[in-house]
């Protein structure tokens, strides 16, 4: 699948409008930071604060559906950390999220 920053930025506007995430207080797309990782970062997809950056291995995703949930888990560590909690560990805040997130939006909480 061929990615770019403006694709990353639609398919985030788009999961922060389903019922799911619509009240968690994410912020708008206009105030975060999309960017393609490179395959030698070792990693599917990012999430740094301060500001807000979601980058997202084009390589590593084949599919729209592998995209989106990379960009669920991303969203997950972003909450976490609009709450006050660890946004780079998968704890008990984490996995309490993604199963909810996974459950209300038809996926399976172990692939996000």
């Amino acid at each position: 699948m061929k990615l770019d920053a403006k694709t990353l930025k639609a398919i985030y506007e788009m999961l922060i409008t389903t019922h799911t995430l619509r009240s968690v207080g994410l912020p708008p797309s206009d105030e975060v930071e999309f960017e393609l990782l490179d395959m030698d970062q070792d990693c599917m997809a990012s999430y740094t604060p301060d500001p807000d950056i979601i980058g997202i291995c084009p390589q590593r995703h084949r599919f729209l559906t592998s995209v989106i949930k990379s960009m669920l888990h991303e969203i997950i560590h972003m909450t976490n950390h609009l709450y006050g909690k660890s946004y780079i560990r998968h704890d008990k805040h984490f996995k309490e999220l993604r199963k909810h997130i996974a459950d209300e939006l038809g996926f399976d909480e172990n692939e996000i």
